[in-house]
C-alpha cells in the first residue's frame, strides 16, 4: 500500500482515536456542562467521528455507502446507543421519498421521457424572437425536468438542445446571446429547485425539519407547490429577464 494510499485510511481513525482519549478540551467541557450532556466528553468523540466518516468519504477509501454506515457502527459498538436508536433514522420516511425520487428519475432516463419532455417544450414557441425561443428551448424544460429529482440532471438533459440551437442560429461561442442563454439555462434549473418537493434533496431536509419544529404541522406536495412554486415561477422568469438584459 502506498503512503498515500495509508494516509487517506489512517487519517480519520487517528483522529478519532485521538479526540476518544485525551481529556475534554476546554471549550468541549463547557458545551457539555451548558447542553447537560451526560458524557462530558460527548462533543468531541461526536466530532472525531464525524472526521473519520467525512474523510473516507472524500478520499472514498470505502464505498460510499459504507461510509454513510459508519455513523452507527462506531457509535453502536462503543456503546454510546443502542442499535435501534442508530438504524432507525435509516428507515425514517423521508428516506423512502428519496428512493421514490431516484426511481422516477431513473424511470425517466430508461424511457427516454425526460428527452422528449425537453424537445415537446422546446418546440411550443414558433416565434422568431431569439430571447422568447431561448426561454422556450432552454429555460422552460429545465425548469420542469427538475420533477426528475435533480437540478443538474435537468441541466445535462437539455444542455445538448440548447447547444445545437445556438450553432444552427449561428451564434458562437463566446457572443453575448449565447452567454445569456446558457446562464438563463443554468438559472433556471437553480430556480426550478423550488417547484416540486423532489425536485432536490435539500427540499425533503426543510420539509423534516419543519415538521420537527412545529408539531401538528405536515408538508404535502401540493402544499410545497403551492408555496415553492410560487417563488419559482418567479425566480425563473426574473433570471430570464436578468440574464438578457444584463449581458
Amino acid at each position: 500500500m502506498r503512503f498515500r494510499d495509508l494516509f487517506k485510511f489512517l487519517f480519520g481513525p487517528v483522529v478519532f482515536l485521538l479526540l476518544f482519549l485525551v481529556p475534554p478540551l476546554p471549550m468541549v467541557y463547557d458545551a457539555s456542562l451548558i447542553v447537560g450532556a451526560s458524557m462530558l466528553k460527548a462533543p468531541q468523540i461526536a466530532l472525531g467521528g464525524m472526521i473519520w466518516i467525512a474523510s473516507w468519504w472524500i478520499f472514498e477509501v470505502v464505498p460510499l455507502g459504507v461510509a454513510s454506515l459508519l455513523s452507527p457502527l462506531i457509535f453502536s459498538l462503543l456503546g454510546f446507543v443502542s442499535w435501534q436508536d442508530s438504524l432507525t433514522s435509516f428507515m425514517d420516511s423521508i428516506i423512502w421519498v428519496f428512493m421514490g425520487g431516484f426511481a422516477l428519475a431513473r424511470a425517466f432516463q430508461v424511457w427516454g421521457l425526460d428527452r422528449r419532455i425537453a424537445f415537446k417544450v422546446s418546440t411550443i414557441y414558433k416565434g422568431e424572437n431569439p430571447i422568447f425561443s431561448a426561454f422556450f428551448i432552454a429555460c422552460l424544460p429545465a425548469f420542469l425536468l427538475t420533477v426528475t429529482g435533480s437540478i443538474t440532471a435537468s441541466t445535462t438533459i437539455v444542455y445538448p438542445i440548447v447547444v445545437a440551437y445556438l450553432s444552427s442560429m449561428g451564434f458562437v461561442r463566446g457572443s453575448s446571446f449565447a452567454e445569456a442563454t446558457m446562464l438563463s439555462l443554468a438559472q433556471a434549473s437553480t430556480a426550478g429547485a423550488m417547484l416540486f418537493l423532489i425536485s432536490t434533496p435539500p427540499n425533503l431536509i426543510a420539509k423534516r425539519v419543519i415538521e420537527n419544529s412545529i408539531p401538528g404541522v405536515t408538508l404535502t406536495f401540493l402544499d410545497w407547490f403551492i408555496v415553492g412554486g410560487i417563488h419559482a415561477i418567479i425566480g425563473l422568469i426574473v433570471s430570464w429577464i436578468l440574464a438578457f438584459k444584463l449581458i
